[in-house]
């Protein structure tokens, strides 16, 4: 493998470090860039339950809540809402080693799997869209060995490593991220205890 070292290659670490510098929130790495309760219109949710589906609405104060797709008049718990809107919107990786927040920067397709986040695996996801029309897809696979998060990675082509190859060809590797504990018990079971 080379790395380029081109204006554009540099433009692009630039972007890539200042796009960094906006996950981070209360000293610690959200996934993507955080979201506010605000700027979430819908929440998607694939777990061990099943999928189910988070619309917003403006409640009687104002304020955005949250109601069941097809829930009819359940009455969602105001905690274990607020638990996945926060989860979802501000997924927070942990660092491996106090660095690095990347279980892995280049995964290929057949590494998935150790990862449970192959297709076979069916993993667990989050779907999250904005007011503003752009989602967001977050795949979790397997607990890490420790039991303090599972390995994560976000479904989206432009979060992927590209590295050109010494024969000039192009390689594309997935990120797999080490998705913090709470925030992935939150958005597995529901649970925010």
């Amino acid at each position: 493998m080379k790395r380029n070292s081109t204006k554009e290659n540099v433009a692009t670490a630039h972007v890539e470090k200042t796009t960094l510098q906006k996950q981070y929130k209360y000293g610690q790495l959200c996934i993507v860039t955080p979201h506010e309760r605000k700027e979430i219109s819908k929440i998607e949710v694939k777990n061990e339950h099943g999928i189910y589906t988070l619309n917003a609405y403006t409640a009687n104060n104002g304020g955005r809540d949250y109601k069941l797709e097809g829930g009819g008049k359940v009455v969602l718990d105001a905690a274990s809402v607020a638990g996945v809107v926060t989860s979802a919107g501000q997924p927070l990786a942990v660092s491996a080693d106090k660095t690095h927040y990347r279980a892995d920067e280049y995964a290929t397709k057949e590494d998935l799997k150790k990862y449970g986040l192959d297709e076979e695996a069916d993993p667990s996801w989050v779907r999250v869209t904005l007011d503003n029309g752009t989602s967001y897809r977050l795949m979790i696979g397997n607990a890490l060995p420790a039991g303090n998060g599972y390995y994560a990675m976000l479904d989206d082509e432009t979060r992927r490593n590209v590295v050109e190859n010494e024969d000039g060809t192009v390689s594309e590797y997935y990120i797999i991220y080490i998705l913090e504990a709470t925030t992935s018990k939150t958005l597995l079971s529901g649970d925010t205890a």
